[in-house]
């Protein structure tokens, strides 16, 4: 990574939506999406792990994870600029998102994960991350763990929250893997009126809730997600996306009631 290579940052108001400059790094073989928002708030008050620290345990997490493996990287600090502002603009001190995109390939898994990494560091709280990706399943690759059973068997019926919840190296950060569904059922079980009630506990249980969703201009699934749980925070590849598929994806949001 190159340090003094400057970054342009486009930030679109107080709303979750950015539209990003990305810088795309690779590193052995694997490739980072470095997503940026504007800082325009002080941080908040907050015990953070030391930005020099190393991990706590040695593990098989993928190496675009930066913020577990490199803290003191400067693509980390982008990832903490986005924690001020997502917290700054919730006063309780509580947050629950959907990380989507409008098309594939855009990040959107990769700055879910990092994010969470990042607000893991204020250590007095619990964060948790869903894969409501039911199609693409990227979660348990990246973090290396086993896939089901995960968020889709819960709503099959099939497993107990406490049988999907998975611990990570850091004590205060968990994620729900996507589960076994085949893809043809995904959209079918987010019909199921459990689902409104899971997010609500996780929402109880946990400070900070991240829900990394499948594209929106793809599937109906972000859409569906969208409406239980309220807000949207979405991931644009600056040069990359074309201007009609972040409106048409701002569009389908909004007409199910989705703040961006």
């Amino acid at each position: 990574m190159d340090p003094n290579n400057e970054h342009d940052i486009f930030a679109q108001g107080d709303s979750a939506t950015a539209v990003l400059e990305p810088e795309t790094t690779e590193i052995e073989n694997e490739t980072i999406q470095d997503d940026i928002i504007e800082d325009t708030f002080n941080p908040p008050d907050m015990e953070e792990w030391s930005a020099k620290s190393t991990p706590v345990q040695k593990t098989n997490y993928s190496k675009v994870l930066v913020a577990y493996h490199n803290r003191s990287d400067r693509i980390v600090e982008k990832y903490r600029t986005l924690r001020t502002s997502l917290l700054a603009q919730n006063k309780s001190g509580r947050i629950s998102y959907m990380v989507t995109s409008p098309q594939a390939g855009e990040g959107k898994t990769v700055t879910a994960l990092n994010l969470a990494f990042t607000l893991a560091e204020c250590r007095d709280k619990r964060t948790i991350v869903v894969d409501g990706d039911l199609r693409k399943k990227g979660i348990s690759s990246l973090l290396k763990i086993k896939q089901s059973p995960g968020f889709s068997d819960l709503l099959e019926g099939t497993a107990q929250l406490d049988d999907i919840v998975q611990p990570t190296s850091c004590g205060n950060l968990f994620v729900i893997p996507a589960g076994s569904v085949s893809s043809d059922e995904a959209s079918g079980l987010l019909t199921n009126p459990e689902l409104a009630q899971l997010i609500e506990h996780l929402k109880r249980e946990y400070d900070f809730l991240l829900f990394d969703t499948p594209p929106v201009n793809d599937v109906s699934d972000a859409s569906i997600l969208g409406q239980v749980l309220g807000d949207a925070l979405m991931v644009v590849k600056m040069n990359a996306t074309h201007q009609n598929s972040v409106e048409q994806a701002i569009n389908l949001l909004k007409s199910v009631n989705v703040n961006i």
